[in-house]
């Protein structure tokens, strides 16, 4: 599942593409028009900030699609960095000893159970 953030500013629309994790993966930026009608007093068009709006968010989905197409080519193999791979092992390592921690300590504080 993924959340689409869309920040509307006085220049520029932003949209992003987020995992709920937070993580931001894509983001598209939009100009927006303003008008000078006279001096010291700007305008902006709602058509124009609403085409902004929709052409970024198109973008950013646009962006996060073509990414997953790219990831998931036939053919293709991910190898990780050694050092990647290095820690998430580490991590693994430490996430199994805990698990197998869990299980003495439920053992030790377990009731023992005496037939009659």
């Amino acid at each position: 599942m993924h959340v689409i953030g869309v920040d509307t500013g006085s220049a520029s629309v932003r949209a992003g593409v987020f995992g709920l994790s937070g993580h931001r993966l894509a983001l598209a930026v939009e100009p927006i028009d303003i008008f000078w009608p006279c001096e010291d007093f700007s305008e902006q068009s709602s058509e124009n900030i609403w085409t902004a709006v929709c052409a970024a968010v198109r973008r950013s989905i646009a962006d996060v699609f073509a990414a997953m197409r790219a990831m998931s080519r036939l053919g293709s193999v991910f190898e990780p960095r050694a050092q990647t791979r290095s820690f998430h092992d580490r991590k693994y390592r430490v996430f199994l000893e805990m698990h197998d921690d869990q299980i003495k300590y439920r053992r030790m504080m377990a009731p023992e159970v005496r037939k009659p």
